[in-house]
């Protein structure tokens, strides 16, 4: 496969971006009048001419031993040529001068290539912890092609989907999926008064709702899970410059409860599944500091058909 991992390897270390590409070999060309020696390596290094450029990096990682960026381009020149063996050495030099995810991920795909499995997997949890979560490219790495029918590459997989998007597994950033859909939203007495669109975006992190009113007026919220603080926000804005921010929560039996602060006033809401397809949502405003509370509006909202 293409090192697709090149490119974050690349901005990780402040390298030439350059993603790998199957390019036959080609002979080592001089340097242009007047381009340094890295120029030239680097050069050759974006064209995939990776023979070359392993010729290139490594009489500069001599003259520049505490250079990452020569170590990993070395590294990196070496696996494509399927010098597994050198480049292992060239990416253990680079990671002791700087822990690169991308760099830790490589290392286990050069083992895999040598059929060191053990060693492959255990470099794949290291770059998992290290900040790699790259499914897609693992999944897409023909270098982990033989290791694939091992029972700890599915394990693999799991942790770095779920490291990816951890709110997928998250019970707490579903409780209020009930309200995820679309919507018209009436008064008790059945008077319409606008329509929502309510979708999870994100990796399911986010709510976001999409309101429009009675008269075409819009509005949208971004509602997500605090995990630090426990509790589910909401931040709202319309059309109109109107802004509220409920930065406090918190669950009533099957009801979520949000809280905001408006200049000496408080506001919240409280939505509640009613059944399947409707969900009551209840706002009210206090002026002593939430000792009694005023209701300011009443909706219910109607699943679409």
């Amino acid at each position: 496969m293409s090192r697709v991992s090149m490119l974050a390897a690349a901005i990780a270390l402040g390298m030439v971006p350059c993603a790998r590409a199957q390019t036959p070999y080609k002979p080592a060309s001089a340097p242009r009048y007047g381009a340094s020696p890295a120029s030239h390596a680097d050069s050759l290094y974006r064209a995939g001419n990776y023979a070359a450029a392993a010729e290139a990096y490594e009489p500069l990682t001599r003259s520049s031993p505490d250079s990452a960026r020569y170590w990993a381009q070395l590294g990196i020149s070496l696996h494509e040529t399927g010098k597994y063996q050198g480049a292992l050495a060239a990416y253990r030099r680079s990671l002791a001068l700087t822990r690169s995810p991308t760099i830790v991920y490589n290392v286990a795909a050069a083992h895999a290539r040598l059929d060191e499995r053990d060693s492959a997997f255990a470099w794949l949890d290291s770059s998992l912890a290290a900040g790699f979560a790259q499914p897609a490219t693992l999944d897409g790495d023909h270098d982990f092609d033989d290791v694939r029918a091992d029972p700890r590459y599915a394990l693999v997989i799991a942790k770095m989907r779920a490291a990816r998007e951890p709110c997928v597994a998250r019970a707490e950033s579903h409780q209020f999926d009930f309200w995820v859909g679309e919507w018209n939203v009436a008064t008790p007495a059945g008077q319409p008064v606008g329509h929502s669109v309510v979708q999870k975006i994100l990796g399911q992190c986010v709510i976001l709702e999409n309101w429009t009113d009675g008269q075409g007026g819009e509005g949208k919220s971004l509602n997500a899970y605090n995990a630090q603080l426990k509790m589910w926000q909401q931040f709202w804005t319309d059309q109109y410059g109107s802004v509220t921010e409920y930065r406090e929560s918190e669950w009533v039996g099957t009801s979520l409860r949000l809280t905001a602060h408006v200049g000496a006033a408080q506001v919240r809401m409280t939505f509640t599944p009613v059944d399947s397809n409707t969900v009551r949502q209840v706002g009210e405003r206090s002026t002593d500091g939430g000792k009694t509370w005023a209701p300011s509006f009443d909706l219910y909202y109607h699943r679409k058909a």
